[in-house]
């Protein structure tokens, strides 16, 4: 996590191996359709929040519009609203940049697939939670 600007190895290693493992998975098994895709790439960015996040960034969240094509590779990222200053926007960037999403689908037409996510993290009466959401999905030929 971050600490006085600077990134714990253990934060880049656990990251790493996941996404790794994740990139692995995704190639064998691309999804059958959209509505699988959407929830894999939700999974996938879902335990990788999880794993970013160790409580010592602070409340916030912000989003991103993403762009992947047919292999799943980041081809354009832009972060939609910034809480300047803050940790939670290095480590939400990061994740963005090194997340591996799923190929999308076969029948998937389009090059590329554009689509917005929210990052959530926050203290609540039960505890630390994170959280994921993608929305407004752009360019859909099925």
């Amino acid at each position: 996590m971050q600490k006085n600007g600077m990134m714990s190895t253990g934060f880049s290693v656990l990251t790493a191996a996941l996404l790794l493992s994740q990139a692995v998975l995704a190639k064998h098994n691309p999804p059958k359709d959209m509505k699988a895709w959407a929830l894999e790439a939700h999974s996938i960015v879902q335990n990788s929040l999880v794993t970013a996040d160790n409580g010592m960034i602070e409340d916030g969240s912000t989003s991103f519009s993403v762009t992947v094509n047919k292999d799943g590779e980041l081809v354009a990222y832009s972060q939609e609203n910034k809480e300047y200053g803050r940790g939670l926007n290095t480590v939400a960037t990061g994740l963005i940049t090194s997340v591996r999403f799923p190929d999308l689908p076969r029948s998937y037409k389009a090059d590329s697939l554009t689509f917005n996510i929210t990052l959530n993290f926050s203290n609540g009466a039960s505890g630390r939670s994170v959280g994921a959401a993608l929305t407004a999905f752009r360019g859909h030929t099925y």
